[in-house]
């Protein structure tokens, strides 16, 4: 079965990573689209198809013993779409603490810095993880720059991990990439 599920995971990855490309591929050349409103008042007032990077954790995660983690989120952003028409690639940090596996990578609290593509300065603010089924839900809300007061939000994958998951040798970092656009979202409701 766990070879399977990996098999899966993999293949999802892979295509994932391919989608990814593509989408930065869009972001070089202007083909983003434009940001817009649900129907509950929530508006997406930017949107970044294209996150990659790594996490690294301090002490290492064990297979399903949780303990008391500290997680760094580094990564690339492109492919954002904003009403500030946004060109290049960004970094982004989120500083990310909680009682965490490798079954359960859950982080309850942490901050933020997202260096937007020019021409905006960076956004800081407060973010937390929850993982479910595989995908870490990675939400946080602005409190300083472009966006203040305003939501953040994307899933990612975890994948290509560095350590085996046992107290000898745990997992001290693994790579990401997104399985939903990074977002911000206002509420004009």
């Amino acid at each position: 079965m766990n070879r399977i599920h990996a098999s899966a995971r993999t293949a999802r990855n892979i295509l994932l990573s391919a989608t990814i490309a593509g989408a930065g591929m869009a972001g070089l050349f202007g083909l983003a689209g434009t940001a817009h409103a649900s129907t509950n008042g929530l508006v997406t007032v930017a949107s970044c198809g294209a996150l990659a990077g790594k996490v690294t954790y301090s002490p290492g995660l064990l297979t399903s013993t949780a303990q008391e983690t500290d997680a760094t989120v580094t990564g690339h952003v492109a492919n954002c779409t904003t009403s500030s028409h946004l060109t290049g690639f960004g970094t982004v940090t989120f500083q990310l603490s909680g009682d965490a596996s490798l079954n359960s990578e859950n982080f309850g609290s942490g901050t933020f810095t997202i260096k937007w593509p020019s021409p905006l300065m960076p956004s800081e603010g407060t973010a937390g993880v929850t993982e479910s089924g595989g995908i870490e839900e990675l939400t946080g809300t602005v409190t300083s720059g472009p966006y203040t007061g305003d939501e953040i939000s994307v899933n990612y994958v975890t994948f290509g991990k560095t350590g085996s998951g046992t107290s000898a040798n745990p997992v001290t970092a693994q790579k990401y990439i997104n399985d939903q656009n990074l977002t911000v979202t206002a509420n004009n409701g």
